[in-house]
């Protein structure tokens, strides 16, 4: 297990609804069901979308990017004293150390506060990255089973629930998803305070 340094609650500044829904995101990430993140569940959840996909070398570097050395990548943007968390987070990740709820969520907090616009502009990027693998036959949407391929690869398999938030959110488009759809749908369900979100009403229902 890491060690990330401490930081006071007053300098992160999110809601404790949009902090239990990180909960939710982390468990939805955490592949082998230990309670911990580690490179090893970055690294598991990139070689099933290469696998199950069969992308190309490019991509499936890319997805190895996002997911791997996702931290790395906003640490670059920022000095160790501006964001220490992060710089920690992903300095951890590249050691292989295992990674808690409460300290991911502290390093997803120090990002939110310190600079949202890259935070919410880093998530639009990786979940419009991984919209376009689901769309296997690249429409510019996505059918339940190719949601429920996608999400699959994340471990995430509730056949019933990924079916009930899809019909939720399928209003324009018979049987298909947009891209704007579900990328604004996890933004929303990150970063927003909508109870309505059809991600919160399925994937997190313990919060309303």
């Amino acid at each position: 297990m890491s060690h990330l340094e401490e930081i006071s609650t007053d300098k992160i500044h999110f809601s404790d609804f949009v902090k239990e829904k990180i909960r939710v995101w982390f468990k939805m990430m955490d592949t082998t069901k230990d309670g911990f993140m580690a490179k090893e569940d970055f690294e598991l959840i990139a070689n099933r979308f290469a696998v199950q996909y069969n992308l190309d070398e490019d991509r499936a570097k890319e997805i190895y990017g996002w997911l791997v050395d996702g931290f790395k990548k906003v640490d670059n943007e920022h000095s160790g004293d501006v964001m220490p968390l992060v710089t920690q987070m992903a300095e951890a990740i590249k050691n292989g150390a295992k990674i808690s709820e409460d300290e991911y969520i502290g390093a997803i907090g120090q990002l939110m506060t310190v600079d949202p616009l890259m935070a919410r502009n880093s998530l639009k990027s990786a979940v419009t990255l991984f919209f376009q693998i689901f769309d296997f036959d690249k429409d510019g949407f996505i059918t339940c089973d190719e949601l429920e391929k996608g999400l699959a690869c994340f471990g995430y398999g509730n056949k019933e629930v990924i079916d009930k938030v899809f019909e939720c959110m399928v209003k324009d488009h018979v049987g298909k998803m947009s891209q704007d759809e579900y990328v604004n749908a996890w933004l929303d369900f990150i970063f927003g305070e909508d109870k309505d979100n059809p991600f919160v009403k399925y994937f997190a229902p313990h919060l309303l």
